[in-house]
């Protein structure tokens, strides 16, 4: 998988990405950004996806299509076990800056059985 840009230290970047990449081609669109980073609020995953298909690569990624990316890489990355931090959000965003309000959050809850 190609990204425009990458931030992962700390993470498995191949286990991470093996997770990632089956779930956006599901959804028929390409990770731009993959950062992960700290905050105020914890730890953060944020995803930055476009559809390749398109002129304007932000047409056709909707709240909602962000919001099933999001569920189902949320699944993805609890499975493959891709994240050591017991409690980190998911972001997923279209790529054009002028829509970045369109984010969805994801707070992932430490699990007892870790």
């Amino acid at each position: 998988m190609q990204l425009g840009y990458e931030s992962l230290k700390g993470l498995d970047r191949d286990r991470l990405l093996a997770a990632v990449e089956p779930v956006l081609l599901a959804h028929g669109v390409e990770a731009v950004e993959l950062i992960w980073r700290s905050d105020q609020r914890g730890w953060v995953l944020y995803l930055t996806v476009e559809r390749a298909d398109s002129v304007d690569p932000a047409t056709g990624v909707t709240l909602d299509l962000c919001a099933d990316i999001s569920k189902d890489l949320s699944a993805a990355l609890d499975v493959a076990e891709a994240i050591a931090a017991p409690r980190y959000r998911l972001e997923v965003a279209p790529r054009a800056s002028s829509v970045r309000c369109i984010r969805c959050v994801i707070m992932l809850a430490s699990r007892a059985s870790r």
